[in-house]
């Protein structure tokens, strides 16, 4: 049976529900906000996209390593087919103003290895795409999800072959830029010549220091690529970057 004194402090309590009620409100925004801001955190210590000329600049003269260099330098004869600078790729629009070819300096110079022993036996290198920046990345997710990332590391590359005698590009499994079985390496019901070709560009780069990708043929990732960086620059950005 309620009394006089349990009225009372009921309605005791309905004065203060209010303040109660904003109370926490402001706790729960609070709350809000602060896991708004761990998760903030956590996707930049996460992500670590360098995009900040000076840290770019410092990074390089702490390690000569992580310049990101015009590939066309240091690989005589260079062939490019870049996709991404075209509308023939997954996301159906060019997502490059340029074909321009940037690697990290070791992954240029092995390069030109690669090169110089596959001119060798008859066969040069087409650049498919190298460094990419991680707007492009972005972009690209949800039709790329293995590999795309390490484009943005400047140490990964895809790559096919051309003929010196021809100029054109030999017969190759096909499916660059696609989810499709007969792009891993263990996908073997093809012509003989062209596991034959798949052989000769997956043993060559792993000869100088690269390592394929078991799902895609053309992808390869220079060993020690987790070293470097993700990165955002633009083509334009990395041309006007003076040392």
């Amino acid at each position: 049976m309620l009394t006089g004194g349990h009225i009372a402090a009921y309605r005791q309590m309905l004065n203060f529900a209010p303040i109660i009620e904003r109370l926490m409100f402001r706790i729960t925004c609070m709350a809000f906000l602060l896991i708004s801001y761990a998760l903030s955190a956590q996707e930049n210590r996460v992500t670590g996209v360098v995009a900040d000329t000076l840290v770019y600049l410092e990074q390089v003269r702490n390690n000569p390593d992580a310049e990101l260099v015009d590939l066309e330098d240091y690989v005589y004869g260079l062939q490019k087919d870049i996709r991404l600078a075209t509308k023939n790729n997954p996301a159906n629009k060019s997502l490059y103003c340029s074909e321009a070819v940037f690697v990290r300096r070791p992954v240029a110079v092995s390069l030109g290895f690669v090169q110089e022993a596959l001119n060798r036996r008859g066969y040069g290198l087409i650049i498919l795409d190298a460094y990419r920046p991680f707007g492009v990345a972005e972009e690209l997710s949800e039709f790329e999800a293995s590999d795309n990332l390490k484009h943005c590391r400047g140490a990964s590359v895809d790559v096919s072959l051309a003929s010196l005698e021809t100029g054109e590009e030999i017969q190759m499994p096909g499916g660059y830029g696609l989810a499709s079985e007969s792009a891993g390496i263990d996908f073997n019901q093809l012509p003989r010549d062209v596991l034959q070709n798949r052989d000769i560009l997956i043993r060559t780069m792993h000869q100088h220091g690269f390592r394929v990708s078991p799902e895609h043929w053309w992808h390869f990732d220079f060993m020690g690529w987790q070293a470097f960086p993700l990165t955002g620059f633009t083509f334009e950005e990395l041309k006007s970057i003076k040392k």
